[in-house]
């Protein structure tokens, strides 16, 4: 015996609506790769070289499009689904890590990337987010964190570490990754301590 079943008016409302999402979003990806080889590819040489040169003209809408751009095709990878970014297997995480700077380099604005700063006698190892970052598709600005290199110099942290999340930097001159990290730890010494003499040596933690 067959049965038959009619969906309910909610039911025939949630589908529709469903279908209308994947539409718009099947819309919004077509012109994406939808490998990821070919995605790695499009990310290094279109979304990164185009983002980069946005954020060196000081044009933040155009950034944020693209950045919106990396965020999309990583969703397109991931079917649609959530959790772009959820794991190391994950399509956003798997994006970025393919795309980041060489250790030692200083990133294009975009890229995550690891490098060493130097600030008067203190030296940072200076860890910067890329587009999959905390807040990457509305802050202006990249987040970043730093932690000490020399343990017996004074540092800006007593713990050797400290994380630089949505700070706004005001500027009308182009600035390279490093010269707004720099911009940013200047501006946090001046306010946090009276002089460089106040700053703490940092003590690892265990020790």
């Amino acid at each position: 015996m067959t049965h038959c079943q009619q969906l309910g008016f909610d039911g025939l409302l949630h589908d529709a609506h469903k279908q209308n999402i994947k539409r718009k979003q099947e819309q919004a990806w077509s012109h994406l790769p939808s490998t990821m080889d070919d995605a790695i590819a499009y990310m290094r040489s279109e979304i990164l070289p185009q983002h980069h040169n946005a954020m060196m003209a000081l044009d933040f809408e155009t950034a944020i499009a693209w950045r919106e751009e990396a965020h999309l095709l990583a969703s397109k990878l991931n079917g649609g689904h959530c959790g772009i970014i959820a794991g190391p297997d994950a399509p956003g995480c798997i994006l970025d890590e393919r795309s980041r700077s060489a250790d030692g380099n200083v990133p294009i604005w975009g890229q995550s990337g690891t490098f060493t700063l130097s600030l008067a006698t203190m030296r940072c190892s200076v860890d910067v987010d890329g587009m999959f970052g905390i807040g990457g598709k509305f802050m202006q600005w990249t987040s970043f964190s730093v932690k000490a290199v020399d343990w017996d110099r004074r540092f800006l942290s007593s713990t050797g570490y400290r994380s630089f999340l949505g700070y706004y930097l005001e500027t009308d001159e182009p600035l390279s990754v490093d010269d707004f990290v720099r911009h940013i730890l200047e501006g946090y010494i001046k306010d946090a301590f009276k002089s460089r003499s106040d700053m703490p040596i940092p003590k690892r933690l265990g020790s």
